[in-house]
């Protein structure tokens, strides 16, 4: 049975979070000027199969061995575009996001890290997950301290990068082409 990721982001511990976010990363930065990746996607576009319900290593390990982004091509009308702000305070976390498919892999790696969805970690309940993220990681979010400095990092840099090389930039991190995907 084929689940989103979503559901099991609670029973991750950190070795299983670290080892989700290097396999989402490198598939996402190989995917991401693709068709194959809807720009506003999310951490429930991302599938496992396995047995989740129980929380052993082993377990966890197979079902992260199932990992699969949705190969459906997007249709036009689901291409959302950030809306604007209703508050001028919000336009500074929106200003910047040059490439919504990468920004949405830090809100992905945000989730991964925190083990819980972005609309349980905002209370201003912002127009748009990427902009939760954003101000989420402007200060310091202590539920990603035990992850490391190079995990914040990374995923604050996903929010900074454009264009359709930004391998070059996530080399720093144990990136590169020759990884398998998801």
């Amino acid at each position: 049975m084929s689940r989103p990721v979503g559901s099991i982001l609670a029973k991750l511990q950190i070795l299983h979070q670290l080892e989700m976010a290097r396999k989402l990363a490198t598939a996402v930065l190989q995917y991401h000027s693709t068709a194959w990746l809807c720009p506003d996607w999310n951490v429930n576009d991302i599938s496992c199969s396995g047995n989740a319900d129980h929380t052993s290593d082993e377990d966890i390990n197979e079902v992260l061995q199932t990992l699969h982004l949705s190969t459906r091509f997007p249709p036009q009308s689901s291409i959302q575009v950030l809306r604007k702000p209703h508050d001028e305070s919000q336009l500074k976390y929106l200003y910047g996001i040059r490439n919504l498919t990468l920004a949405k892999l830090g809100v992905a790696l945000l989730e991964i890290g925190c083990r819980k969805d972005i609309t349980e970690l905002d209370a201003d309940r912002t127009p748009h997950r990427a902009i939760s993220a954003r101000k989420i990681l402007s200060g310091r979010p202590l539920l990603l301290a035990l992850l490391g400095r190079k995990y914040i990092k990374l995923t604050r840099q996903c929010f900074r990068l454009a264009g359709t090389r930004p391998l070059r930039v996530f080399e720093e991190f144990g990136f590169d082409n020759q990884q398998a995907v998801i």
